[in-house]
């Protein structure tokens, strides 16, 4: 798993103040494990796109295996999986 460092430093009028911020990848979401999120949620293909605002035929491709989410739709659906639906709510 590749974790990214980044050092933020924020320069006031009297100070520099730096902090580091670790950002954890995304997990590559294949077919399988994006119909596995789906029906944990219990819900429809369409429900899925609705709540990820992508389209159907995205959602179909995506679970046929014929495309793959993008960074966004990657990281919404591991929020789903990990945080719930409340999450994205």
């Amino acid at each position: 798993m590749f974790i990214m460092t980044q050092k933020h430093q924020v320069i006031t009028s009297r100070r520099i103040v730096t902090r580091e911020i670790t950002i954890p990848s995304v997990p590559v979401y294949d077919s399988a494990a994006i119909k596995a999120v789906r029906e944990r949620f219990e819900l429809s293909q369409t429900a899925l796109a609705a709540i990820l605002n992508t389209s159907l035929p995205t959602i179909k491709a995506w679970e046929g295996g014929n495309k793959r989410p993008s960074g966004a739709a990657s990281k919404l659906l591991d929020v789903l999986a990990k945080k719930g639906l409340e999450a994205l709510s």
